[in-house]
């Protein structure tokens, strides 16, 4: 395969753009489904994809696509690019799926500023409780669409005019003990240490589950269910360690009581939920910092110019892959089998084929030409791709 793909691109010095196309198509191994307008978006960043949470570190938020989908604390987009492998069969339809998935430009900035008055209404009724008031996820969408607005033409006015006060009013954003995920970390911590205590198992007598579970909720629909579920998780295990230690260690020696607890804590199970809980935590550090750098007072690393938020809003929705025959992601993980490629993505060198419609591929071929990546970027058309690889879209 190496020398397949090696011959091709000596080819390519020796013919023209258009004639070795059709044996590049051939040869893909990852592939990524978005919309058209994160080409805007490429002019930006040097041309590179860049996860979101690599963004995000830098103030930056992406203005489309399925860059978007690292908000959730835990998502592959926080720290890599999520794709396919082409091999996967369902890797076409997936991919062009979300790429066909249509958002409305034309009204941005109010869209924007809506979300932005929504989000910041329910983080400062939360705010009202005496203590674990914060909610990471809403707070980290309203840090998302407010550097999405400072980045516009007249967007940093705007957030001063409307929300900068309000934001600066919500004292303590940048400590983790004012965070609800927090105080279920500490609550897994906790249940964990209780379910191996000897004198707190015996006082919990026969109330286990009552007891070392939980009945509070998630917030909202905004609520990461996730760190919902996972506490869930934790409190079953724990409940069923308590009652291995009532029932069998209760009869122990204190000696082989403390040789039997320590055997429990080296066991995989346990770490493996030790290792969770810690895990959990470090990613809400990360979280919080960059919630927090999305409010500073500096301006915004990027500002598109008037005439760039003119195209935004002008810009009729369109479905692109991007696609790559040098890179395949790592193994396949997730119901949806994605592949994830950890570093930043260039244009040229990482991606060399995209896919688009029949009504803009002209657009993108003149993208590629006009940024001179004409000799090493490939553009089809879906159908063209179907008729020359065989495989569908949908």
């Amino acid at each position: 395969m190496e020398s397949n793909i090696t011959d091709i691109y000596q080819r390519q010095n020796q013919c023209s753009f258009q004639e070795y196309r059709p044996e590049k198509s051939t040869l893909l191994k990852w592939v990524h489904g978005t919309s058209g307008l994160c080409l805007l978006f490429l002019k930006r960043t040097e041309h590179r994809v860049i996860p979101t949470g690599r963004l995000l570190e830098r103030r930056i938020a992406p203005i489309t696509g399925e860059f978007c989908s690292g908000i959730s604390l835990y998502g592959i987009n926080q720290y890599a690019t999520s794709g396919m492998k082409f091999q996967n069969a369902q890797a076409l339809q997936t991919v062009w799926h979300y790429a066909t998935l249509s958002t409305d430009y034309e009204r941005y900035d109010e869209y924007l500023i809506g979300d932005i008055e929504s989000n910041l209404k329910k983080v400062e009724t939360s705010v009202q409780n005496e203590e674990n008031f914060l909610h990471q996820p809403l707070l980290k969408r309203l840090a998302i669409n407010v550097l999405r607005l400072r980045q516009l033409d007249g967007g940093e006015k705007l957030y001063r005019d409307k929300f900068y006060d309000r934001i600066k009013n919500l004292k303590g954003i940048e400590r983790i003990e004012n965070y609800l995920l927090y105080s279920r970390i500490l609550r897994m911590r906790k249940r964990m240490e209780v379910a191996i205590s000897r004198d707190e198992v015996e006082l919990l007598s026969h109330d286990f589950d009552a007891k070392l579970r939980f009945s509070d909720i998630p917030y909202d629909q905004n609520d990461d269910l996730l760190c919902y579920k996972n506490e869930a998780i934790n409190a079953h295990f724990c409940a069923f360690i308590a009652n291995q230690v009532h029932q069998i260690g209760q009869k122990m020696s204190k000696q082989d009581f403390s040789s039997f607890i320590f055997n429990i804590k080296r066991s995989e199970d346990y770490s493996d939920h030790k290792w969770s809980v810690d895990k959990t935590e470090r990613l809400l550090h990360r979280d919080i910092a960059r919630i927090t750098k999305a409010f500073e007072d500096s301006p915004t690393p990027i500002c598109f110019s008037k005439e760039e938020v003119e195209r935004i809003r002008k810009t009729k929705f369109f479905p692109l892959v991007l696609a790559s025959t040098k890179i395949e992601g790592l193994s396949e993980e997730g119901d949806l089998q994605e592949s994830p490629v950890r570093h930043s993505l260039l244009l040229g060198k990482d991606i060399d084929v995209l896919i688009t419609d029949e009504d803009h591929f002209k657009e993108v071929q003149q993208y590629v030409q006009e940024y001179g990546f004409e000799k090493e970027v490939s553009v089809f058309t879906n159908r063209e791709f179907e008729h020359i690889s065989g495989r569908k879209f949908n």
